[in-house]
């Protein structure tokens, strides 16, 4: 009769906790504990990611195509319009609008 095998688990990356990672690559409790600094890292790689798409976008385009969208964008009439044009759903999960401000802020500075 053959045994089993065990279930392989992680454990907790932190040390001396020795509890199985349930959640994330953490155990419930020291996910708790580094869920505000992973989540700050994830909107730091969304930032990053948006600031490479904007220099992309201004590389390829000439600069009235991009006057054209920044009007767009700070308008907030048209700016709803043409989310609901893109069917952009659950914005309030990833705080896309603070990310749109503070875009339209780098640009009116530059």
């Amino acid at each position: 009769m053959t045994t089993p095998k065990a279930h392989a688990h992680k454990d907790c990356p932190v040390k001396e906790c020795g509890q199985p990672a349930t959640t994330g690559k953490y155990c419930r409790l020291h996910y708790i504990a580094h869920w505000q600094g992973e989540k700050k890292r994830s909107h730091e790689a969304k930032e990053k990611m948006l600031d490479r798409y904007v220099k992309a976008l201004t590389k390829r385009f000439p600069d009235e195509y991009l006057e054209v969208i920044k009007k767009d964008l700070a308008n907030p009439q048209s700016f709803k319009k043409t989310v609901q044009e893109l069917d952009i759903e659950n914005m309030e999960d990833i705080d896309f609008l603070d990310d749109v401000q503070d875009f339209l802020k780098n640009i009116k500075k530059s």
